[in-house]
């Protein structure tokens, strides 16, 4: 919950660098083996992934910063206090069901744009009371009083569960209220990362299950349907093992849905 730092930014050019050591370090390899110049076209495949990973880091750095400015709150992938609020997520009219938009560098795509990409647009944190009476109010403006819970994976950042979170609900189309389960993912799909994951998602799955219990105490849905997919089904199945310990499991659970689950199957 912090603004991004410079850290944040130079972590972005963290795949260029490797890259760029690489390329620098099997050149004088092949100079030192063959006593000459390495090919003409080892030079050029290195220069060109270099300046590809350097345009990504660029786009990286550019939506970090549109994120700290248009925000004004930004989740990282730090552990903290389990929190309550909304988002305002903005679909293009155009959106092609299933994808979820985003800028690309292929597209020379620099920066997010309504009209074309999926868009978290605002975070809002609020009071847990607050929250509640909100999702209320919500809900009553809709066909019934039902709720879907969206838990994500691995390798997945606050803003893009967000978006994922209203790109489902948007294309179901969904009667209910659409609600998302954050843990903080470090965004990253190196193995390091997987293992970092793997331990925050088991000591997120207690706030999972906290949330869900006022969920159901607080708010009180007709209906509540649990979506969780890859690592996500950790903290679910955790969760819902220890609701049900509990006895808490009742009536309002209808559908759980294990998207690719990232579990034991047994």
């Amino acid at each position: 919950r912090v603004a991004p730092s410079l850290f944040d930014y130079l972590q972005q050019f963290r795949l260029t660098a490797g890259v760029a050591l690489g390329v620098a370090l099997l050149a004088m390899l092949y100079q030192w083996r063959r006593q000459t110049r390495p090919p003409w076209w080892l030079s050029i495949a290195g220069g060109s992934a270099i300046v590809f990973l350097f345009a990504l880091g660029f786009l990286g750095s550019l939506r970090l910063a549109d994120d700290a400015r248009r925000l004004g709150r930004v989740y990282g992938n730090q552990r903290g206090e389990l929190e309550w609020g909304k988002c305002a997520v903005s679909i293009p009219r155009d959106h092609d069901p299933g994808n979820l938009e985003s800028p690309s560098i292929v597209r020379f795509e620099f920066r997010e744009d309504p009209d074309k990409h999926v868009v978290l647009q605002s975070i809002e944190r609020l009071p847990e009371g607050t929250f509640y009476r909100e999702l209320s109010q919500t809900s009553s403006t809709h066909v019934n009083r039902e709720l879907f819970v969206f838990v994500h994976g691995f390798n997945v950042t606050f803003s893009d569960a967000a978006r994922r979170t209203a790109q489902l609900a948007h294309d179901l189309p969904y009667t209910g209220t659409p609600v998302l389960f954050s843990w903080p993912s470090q965004g990253r799909p190196d193995p390091i990362a997987y293992t970092t994951d793997g331990t925050t998602a088991e000591w997120s799955a207690a706030n999972l299950e906290q949330f869900l219990d006022g969920l159901i105490s607080e708010f009180g849905p007709e209906r509540l349907n649990l979506v969780a997919h890859s690592m996500g089904n950790r903290l679910l199945t955790t969760a819902v093992r220890q609701l049900a310990q509990r006895g808490r499991i009742n009536g309002k659970f209808k559908e759980i849905v294990l998207a690719a689950p990232d579990v034991d199957a047994s």
